[in-house]
């Protein structure tokens, strides 16, 4: 499978998880959060309005006008979608200011829309869109991958909320958490799902017709 990290701008980064073999794309200000995790990228892409510090040699770089339509993690999506990545996932994406927060969701529902899902990593938390798939996760999950100088090693509690990121998302389920739904139908406008828990080792979450926002949050 051709995977594909895309290292976003948010001020706090916490741990890239970045796999072996991952192809990185870093966005502007993520050229500095991937060269301080240690991993070299693989592609440049923005304007560079953020990264003040001179771009590293050797590196192809995708540059982007400064007033454009597309924000630069929007156009390094596209650009993993046209080389065909099977699977892609945004870090550094969350927990800055909150119009880039959603924005950089909103790429995320793009991805998801097309390949199933798509996992987005904060200092704190852990967001996946999903879109008529089922997922898997695992108790402490979000505590490994969001990992910060801010949160301890060892989290007492994982909270795991579920909104509806379409007007109706229909056909919704969990188990292996402390309230489970069966079938259920959640809409925009109303959070049904906050703060649920793990009851088990393992939680399953799927929707039949629509796209979900799964957060896991640490306490």
């Amino acid at each position: 499978m051709k995977q594909c990290m895309i290292v976003s701008g948010a001020p706090a980064a916490g741990v890239l998880p970045v796999s072996t073999g991952e192809y990185v794309i870093a966005c502007d200000a993520g050229v500095g959060h991937a060269l301080k995790a240690g991993r070299k990228p693989d592609l440049l892409v923005g304007d560079f309005d953020t990264y003040k510090e001179t771009l590293p040699e050797g590196i192809p770089v995708l540059r982007a006008p400064s007033e454009k339509d597309d924000t630069d993690t929007m156009m390094a999506v596209r650009y993993a979608l046209e080389q065909g990545f099977e699977r892609i996932r945004i870090c550094a994406a969350l927990g800055g200011r909150l119009d880039h927060s959603i924005g950089n969701l909103s790429a995320a529902a793009y991805v998801a829309e097309r390949l199933g899902s798509c996992y987005v990593y904060g200092a704190r938390e852990t967001a996946i869109l999903l879109y008529n798939e089922s997922i898997c996760l695992k108790r402490n999950y979000g505590a490994e991958i969001c990992k910060s100088e801010d949160v301890e090693d060892k989290v007492p509690t994982e909270y795991v909320s579920v909104f509806s990121w379409s007007e109706e998302a229909r056909g919704v389920s969990y188990r292996g958490l402390k309230y489970p739904l069966e079938d259920a139908t959640l809409t925009r406008a109303f959070a049904l799902g906050i703060s649920n828990e793990f009851a088990a080792e393992e939680a399953v979450i799927s929707v039949k017709d629509g796209m979900l926002l799964i957060i896991v949050a640490s306490d």
